[in-house]
């Protein structure tokens, strides 16, 4: 008998714990009950009103500048881009970077990459030359510039990578030049 009114007690609990946790965060607009039971209203009205208030009222600095947000997502997909160079793991991971189609550029002549399976036909090794392992190497992604859409990646008299946004605006590379 002792261990079936256990058993109840905790399946109550159980249930009374499950039901108080789908409970909103802000139990400030809960109505508050006076002495004789009767709701304060004018508590529940000012408690009700202030986060929408808060909400519709935004801080300039906490804007966030859609200047900023493309220099930032630039800069972390160069970082990104850097890694994978600067590693030379896959084509696979290479292509997952990539904007198709894009332009390999060995300096001989500019090929059109349609899709992984070309960059896989291709071989990293004529890719990642040391002119462009170099120079990636060497870049400071934090120095990015981005101009119209686009940021260049590397030396520009030696080896680069342009990186830029797809239709679908993803950032990503448009074009390797392995190195002249």
């Amino acid at each position: 008998m002792i261990r079936k009114l256990l058993a109840i007690g905790i399946l109550l609990a159980g249930v009374n714990l499950a039901g108080c946790s789908s409970l909103p965060m802000d139990l400030g607009s809960i109505a508050r009950l006076g002495k004789n039971g009767a709701q304060k209203e004018t508590e529940q009205t000012e408690t009700s009103q202030e986060p929408e208030e808060e909400t519709s009222q935004e801080d300039p600095e906490e804007m966030i500048d859609e200047e900023d947000l493309e220099e930032a997502i630039f800069k972390s997909t160069a970082s990104v881009v850097q890694m994978e160079v600067t590693t030379g793991l896959t084509t696979e991971y290479l292509a997952n970077l990539c904007n198709f189609p894009i332009i390999i550029d060995n300096g001989e002549e500019e090929m059109t990459m349609g899709d992984e399976r070309d960059l896989e036909a291709l071989g990293l090794d004529a890719i990642y030359t040391e002119a462009l392992l170099q120079a990636i190497g060497d870049f400071d992604t934090e120095q990015l510039q981005i101009k119209e859409g686009k940021a260049v990646m590397g030396d520009m008299d030696t080896a680069y990578i342009i990186l830029g946004r797809s239709e679908d605006d993803v950032v990503g590379i448009e074009e390797i030049c392995c190195g002249k």
